[in-house]
């Protein structure tokens, strides 16, 4: 029987390798899982913006993090396809928006379309003129609306601001 301090050393030898479980993703499973995340994140759903965290944290981690937490909203599908971006984005060391077609316009999109998720915005308070989408609409049938005058269209306002 293996002791206590025994397991836990195993155990840490296995993360450092990357073997945890057998949790290794290929450069196809990555991709798919993107794609999936991209779905995702461009539905307007609760799912949404964990989708963005993710692939944004895995596109430019400098300027976008992903709040672990917020993962619970996911279902289990979604939940496996956001743990595979991550492990292979460290698998395969490539950027998400080299696996797909025209990924760097899109992830430049998702950069904008999420901007209040932007490390430098996150601690922002979201702007209530336009219920932080950056978009105030005239009435139900304008469909393109105008940028919000209140946070010139960040979706966000500084604290101080809010007040």
């Amino acid at each position: 029987m293996m002791c206590a301090e025994g397991y836990l050393r195993a155990q840490v030898t296995d993360i450092l390798k990357g073997d945890v479980m057998g949790f290794r993703v290929e450069r196809h499973e990555y991709a798919t899982a993107v794609e999936a995340m991209l779905k995702l994140a461009q539905m307007y759903c609760g799912g949404s913006r964990v989708a963005a965290q993710v692939l944004l944290s895995a596109y430019n981690g400098d300027h976008y993090q992903l709040d672990v937490a917020d993962m619970r909203v996911l279902s289990r599908e979604n939940h496996d396809y956001a743990m595979a971006v991550i492990q292979g984005r460290y698998d395969t060391n490539l950027e998400p928006h080299n696996l797909v077609v025209d990924g760097d316009q899109i992830f430049q999109d998702l950069c904008v379309q999420y901007q209040g998720l932007r490390l430098s915005n996150r601690s922002k308070l979201r702007c209530t003129s336009c219920k932080g989408t950056g978009t105030v609409y005239r009435d139900d049938v304008d469909e393109d609306g105008t940028s919000c005058h209140s946070c010139a269209g960040t979706g966000r306002v500084c604290e101080c601001e809010a007040r």
